[in-house]
């Protein structure tokens, strides 16, 4: 699966409530890739999740990265 794919289909479970799946291939994808919609994502899933700390860090990398 490319990274577009991994990205679409993180999009899809956060669309879904599925979270904590979104996450781990979001934290995957972010390991080998610095992309604004990756960072996003992952600020979007952890808010969900009442995890703020780790939503606030993943906007600032976003911002950091536009």
């Amino acid at each position: 699966m490319t990274a577009e794919q991994k990205l679409n289909e993180a999009h899809k479970l956060i669309q879904n409530g599925l979270y904590a799946e979104s996450i781990e291939i979001l934290n995957d994808l972010a390991l080998s890739y610095q992309d604004f919609n990756i960072s996003y994502l992952l600020g979007v899933a952890y808010q969900r999740t009442d995890n703020f700390n780790q939503a606030e860090k993943s906007y600032n990398d976003e911002v950091y990265l536009t």
